[in-house]
C-alpha cells in the first residue's frame, strides 16, 4: 500500500535494518543500535508493523513499520532464529530456529500464546513460507535436504521435495509453486507446491545466496 521494499543489511560498519520506495527514492534507516546479525523480516501489512529476527541476540522483535515503538517480542528458548512470516489473517508469527534445539515455533502478534508447532525431525529450518489459500506453513530444512508443509498448527505433516536440493536458504511461495534459492548451487529454483512436480532451475549464476518474496 505505502509502495515500500524493506530489507536486512549486515555489513562491516554494522547491522542495519532499511527501507525505501520501490522506485528506490527515499531510502532511510529504521534500526541502527542494538542490532547484532538480523536475519528473517516480515510486514504486518494490516497492523502495520515490521517483525524481524536477530540471531545475533537471538530475540524477536517488532517496531512500527517506520521504526516507531520498538519492542522485543521473543528472548528466551531462542539459539539461531532464521526466518519468520506473519498470518495477518489469525493474528500469529511463525519462526524458524535451527540452534541447540531446532523448531518452528508460533507466537500470537501480540506476543502471547507462545508454542513450538514442529520439533521432530528437524535440523536446519531455513526457509519458511505461508500458503493462505490452503492454511499451511512450508518450511525447508538445509541439513535433512527436504522441503514439508503442514497444517498451521504443525499436523498433517507432508513431504515435497526430499533430494537434488543441497542447501536451501530462502523460500516463498506464489499461486501453485514454491521458489527457494539454494546455497551450494548458487541458483533459485521452482517446484510445484505440493506434489514437487516441474522442478525447474530459473537462476544458476548467483554470488551471494539472497532471501526472496514474489507477487
Amino acid at each position: 500500500a505505502e509502495q515500500m521494499i524493506y530489507w536486512t543489511d549486515v555489513t562491516t560498519q554494522g547491522s542495519m535494518i532499511r527501507r525505501m520506495q520501490m522506485n528506490g527514492t527515499n531510502m532511510e534507516v529504521l534500526h541502527r543500535t542494538s542490532l547484532s546479525n538480523p536475519d528473517g523480516l516480515a510486514v504486518d501489512w494490516v497492523g502495520g508493523n515490521l517483525y524481524w529476527c536477530d540471531k545475533g541476540r537471538d530475540t524477536i522483535e517488532v517496531s512500527k513499520l517506520n521504526g516507531a515503538y520498538r519492542t522485543v517480542l521473543v528472548n528466551s528458548g531462542l539459539r539461531e532464529p532464521r526466518a519468520v512470516a506473519v498470518d495477518v489473517r489469525y493474528g500469529y508469527l511463525y519462526w524458524s530456529d535451527w540452534g541447540d534445539n531446532p523448531h518452528i515455533g508460533r507466537i500470537g502478534m501480540d506476543g502471547t500464546g507462545r508454542k513450538i508447532i514442529i520439533e521432530d525431525k528437524i535440523t536446519w529450518p531455513n526457509g519458511l513460507t505461508l500458503d493462505f489459500v490452503n492454511d499451511r506453513i512450508y518450511w525447508a530444512d538445509a541439513r535433512e535436504d527436504y522441503i514439508e508443509f503442514a497444517s498451521l498448527d504443525g499436523t498433517s505433516r507432508h513431504t515435497v521435495l526430499n533430494h537434488d536440493i543441497p542447501h536451501i536458504f530462502a523460500m516463498t511461495l506464489f499461486e501453485e509453486y514454491i521458489y527457494w534459492t539454494d546455497w551450494e548451487t548458487k541458483s533459485i529454483n521452482r517446484a510445484h507446491k505440493t506434489m514437487g512436480t516441474n522442478k525447474t532451475t530459473l537462476i544458476n549464476t548467483l554470488h551471494r545466496e539472497p532471501d526472496l518474496c514474489v507477487q
